[in-house]
């Protein structure tokens, strides 16, 4: 997976995860919402680590 995929799945995968956990987000403006809600901040964690165990799988 190059960089710039895994920057695209990241936001795409945060943006899901913010959205179920109730933070109204988009994979456009996720980091811009990190410093001012602590829900988009758990769910760009929690895509890091989804992204990392799925490149592992797939290694």
């Amino acid at each position: 997976m190059t960089p710039e995929q895994r920057s695209r799945l990241e936001k795409e995968f945060a943006a899901q995860v913010a959205t179920f956990i109730g933070c109204d987000s988009t994979a456009e403006k996720i980091h811009s919402l990190v410093e001012a809600d602590p829900r988009a901040k758990r769910a760009l964690e929690l895509a890091r680590k989804l992204l990392d165990a799925v490149e592992q799988a797939i290694s």
